[in-house]
C-alpha cells in the first residue's frame, strides 16, 4: 500500500521552474540563492513576476501597489519570494491559500468547493478544507508575529493534512474505507496516524516528509516534519520548527476542534522547552489564539 501511495506523489504537478532551480542552487552551495539571481530569475518569468507582485500586496505583506521587484528582494529575500512561489503553487493545484487578496482589484478569498471524498475519516470534504484553511490563516499571521524567519515553514504547513485527502481515495479504491472509519470511531478518532499506518503503510505527516522529499525542499523543512512526533531529538538547527509542526499537529486535529485544554499543553510545552534553548513569545501566542478561537487565557 505504501507504494501505491507513493505513486500517487508522481502524478503530482511538478514543482515551479524557479522553486526547483533555487532547491538546486541549495543542495549544490549549501546556501540559498543569492538575490540578485533569483530576482533575474523572477525578471525573465511572466508568471512569476505576476504571482509576487500580486501576493505581496495581501495583508499578509502589506506591500505597496507600486513597490518594485527589487524593493521586494531586498525585504524578503529570495528564500522569502520563492515560499510565495510554493504557496501560489499549491493555491492553484491544492486549492490552500495563505493570501487572502485587498480591495484593490486582487483576488478574493473564496469559498472553497471540495470534489474529493473524504467520508472514509468521517469528514466532510468541503469543511474539512474550510477548517485547514482558516488553521493555515491563523498560523501565518501568528508565525508572522513570532519570528519572520520561520515563514519558510508556510508551505509545508498548508500541506500538513494534504495527506488525508489522497489516503482517503486510495482506502476508497481498494475497499478499506469502511474497516478503516470503523477502527477511527471505535478510537473517538484520536489515534489518527497509528491506524493510518497500520491501513496504508504510513501516516499522513510520513507522507508529507516523502513529497517533501521529493520536491527536493529546505532540508531544514524536512527536518521539521520528520521529528514533528519527537521534536525533542531534532538538531538543535531545526529544533524549533520541529515544536512548531508539533504545536500545530496538537491543536488542529482533523476530528476535534480547537480546545482549551490542548491550548493549555501547548503553553506548558513552550514553558518546558526553554531549557532547550527553543524559545516561543508565549504572549503573542496567548494572544493570536484568544483571539482566533474566543478563549479566555
Amino acid at each position: 500500500m505504501k507504494d501505491i501511495l507513493k505513486r500517487a506523489v508522481e502524478t503530482f504537478p511538478p514543482m515551479v521552474e524557479n522553486v526547483r532551480k533555487f532547491n538546486e542552487y541549495l543542495r549544490q552551495h549549501g546556501s540559498y540563492m543569492p538575490n540578485k539571481m533569483m530576482l533575474e530569475l523572477v525578471k525573465n518569468n511572466a508568471h512569476d513576476r505576476e504571482v509576487l507582485l500580486e501576493s505581496v500586496r495581501s495583508p499578509l505583506y502589506n506591500f505597496d501597489v507600486d513597490v518594485s521587484l527589487e524593493r521586494i528582494f531586498a525585504l524578503l529575500g529570495s528564500s522569502g519570494v520563492k515560499n510565495i512561489l510554493v504557496a501560489e503553487f499549491i493555491r492553484e493545484n491544492f486549492k490552500f491559500d495563505i493570501l487572502p487578496r485587498d480591495e484593490k482589484g486582487n483576488r478574493k478569498a473564496q469559498k472553497l468547493k471540495c470534489l474529493c471524498d473524504t467520508s472514509p475519516y468521517g469528514l466532510d470534504g468541503e469543511t474539512f478544507l474550510q477548517e485547514c484553511q482558516k488553521e493555515i490563516h491563523f498560523i501565518a499571521s501568528w508565525i508572522f508575529k513570532e519570528d519572520k524567519k520561520l515563514h519558510v515553514l508556510l508551505p509545508a504547513l498548508m500541506l500538513l493534512r494534504l495527506g488525508i485527502i489522497v489516503f482517503s481515495q486510495v482506502l476508497i479504491i481498494n475497499d478499506l474505507q469502511y474497516d478503516f472509519y470503523n477502527e477511527l470511531a471505535e478510537n473517538d478518532f484520536s489515534n489518527l496516524l497509528a491506524i493510518e499506518k497500520k491501513y496504508l503503510g504510513m501516516d499522513h505527516i510520513e507522507f508529507l516528509e516523502y513529497l517533501m522529499r521529493t520536491w527536493q525542499t529546505d532540508p531544514y523543512i524536512i527536518e521539521g516534519v520528520h521529528h514533528l512526533k519527537k521534536p525533542h531529538l531534532a538538531p538543535q538547527n531545526s529544533r524549533k520548527s520541529a515544536y512548531l509542526f508539533a504545536i500545530v499537529e496538537k491543536i488542529f486535529t482533523p476530528h476535534h476542534k480547537v480546545s482549551k485544554v490542548n491550548v493549555m499543553d501547548v503553553l506548558e510545552l513552550m514553558q518546558k522547552i526553554q531549557a532547550q534553548g527553543v524559545k516561543f513569545n508565549i504572549e503573542i501566542f496567548k494572544s493570536a489564539i484568544s483571539k482566533e478561537y474566543y478563549m479566555d487565557l
